[in-house]
């Protein structure tokens, strides 16, 4: 009897410790951040910093307006941005037509509807030890509401850090660092390139209506349609746009010619 009831308690406790090793393997891992906020709300940013660019999403109809302290907006492009810098990414939905699309100012580019989130990234000495094996520089991130409250605090930006890894020091682990310098604008683009992708991968114009293409990737693109001439956007570089107007209804299947897997197209109705 004592015999059976040892192999019984064996086997129970067997039993739980696999369960256990299921549970923490399945169980979702957070990646490591700092327990508190050195990075803070930068008050009155706005007036205080340097606007830097603003663009347009048409993928997810929003907007995106980059600011940065004095540091930051005097950084040397090819160089780390120095400490103290501080960038400042506010993203807005679009404002919505009766029909649906975004509503467009007298510029041509998306109105604002509601302020989203307020992404600010910090750099200074030391700064960026807590995220450990997702750490990318010097750099500790925030995401603010309007009031001040955490979108995502401290303790959680471990995901913003390992997002920002994609980036490289060569660019100081900032994304589109090359567009704080050019200060991109132009047209409302009617696609943008994104990592390696054509969004939308299909759309629709009016004959003799203008079509935009802006280049939102880390990388050069061009743009050509086989046969057609007069269709090449020739390199495009990070933060470059390139329009074309169709005068005759038809499919346009368009490529990139430095990255072939990348394919899109124009429906001109």
């Amino acid at each position: 009897m004592k015999s059976r009831l040892k192999r019984l308690l064996l086997c129970s406790m067997a039993l739980l410790f696999c369960a256990s090793l299921v549970t923490q393997r399945g169980a979702a891992v957070q990646d490591p951040g700092p327990a508190t906020d050195r990075v803070g709300f930068p008050d009155d940013y706005q007036n205080r910093f340097k606007q830097l660019y603003v663009f347009d999403r048409p993928d997810n109809r929003q907007v995106r307006v980059i600011y940065g302290n004095t540091p930051a907006a005097d950084a040397i492009p090819g160089q780390p941005f120095p400490y103290g810098s501080i960038l400042v990414m506010e993203t807005w939905s679009a404002r919505l037509g009766t029909d649906g699309n975004p509503a467009l100012d007298a510029a041509g580019r998306y109105q604002r509807d509601a302020l989203t989130g307020i992404f600010v990234a910090r750099k200074e000495r030391g700064f960026g030890e807590a995220y450990q094996h997702v750490r990318g520089g010097e750099w500790e991130y925030v995401a603010y509401r309007a009031d001040k409250t955490f979108l995502t605090a401290p303790a959680q930006s471990g995901s913003c850090a390992r997002c920002h890894l994609q980036a490289g020091a060569a660019r100081d682990w900032q994304f589109r660092m090359s567009l704080y310098f050019t200060r991109a604008g132009g047209d409302l683009p009617s696609n943008t390139i994104q990592h390696y992708r054509f969004l939308p991968g299909e759309l629709t114009a009016k004959v003799g209506e203008r079509v935009t293409w802006y280049n939102d990737d880390e990388t050069d693109h061009r743009i050509v349609i086989d046969g057609q001439t007069g269709f090449d956007s020739g390199v495009m570089k990070t933060g470059a746009s390139y329009s074309l107007v169709f005068h005759g209804p038809a499919e346009y299947e368009y490529r990139c010619t430095i990255h072939p897997t990348m394919r899109g197209k124009v429906i001109v109705k």
